[in-house]
């Protein structure tokens, strides 16, 4: 019985994986084409907007689920419970998502730095 439980909870964790990694490659692949597609909200130029980036930004997020899906997975693997597994995926997930909000924000401030020189 123990087998079929942690069988479950590793394909779930390996489900959750997937779909945090699908959902990232559809926001690289589309990300930039919907991202420039709401000009006319914003009234003007978007780029001139200090806006920064968010801890909600698409990729940070599909980053995050495909980290927890995967650290959650190998916490299955080695024979932890599934709080635990939880647990180690939510680290794993809070770490791989925060340096991906990190090297973002620093894109964006190297870019935001650089169309002000220009100006």
């Amino acid at each position: 019985m123990s087998l079929g439980v942690s069988l479950s909870a590793f394909s779930i964790f390996l489900a959750i994986a997937g779909v945090g990694f699908l959902f990232l490659i559809v926001s690289f692949v589309f990300g930039e084409l919907f991202g420039h597609a709401d000009v006319g909200a914003h009234g003007g130029d978007v780029h001139g907007d200090v806006q920064g980036i968010s801890f909600l930004n698409p990729r940070v997020l599909s980053v995050f689920v495909t980290a927890f899906g995967g650290f959650g997975a190998i916490g299955v693997h080695l024979g932890y419970g599934i709080e635990i597994s939880s647990a180690i995926g939510m680290v794993g997930g809070l770490i791989f998502g925060g340096i991906i909000y990190l090297f973002a924000s620093f894109l964006y401030a190297s870019r935001s730095s650089e169309s002000m020189a220009e100006s």
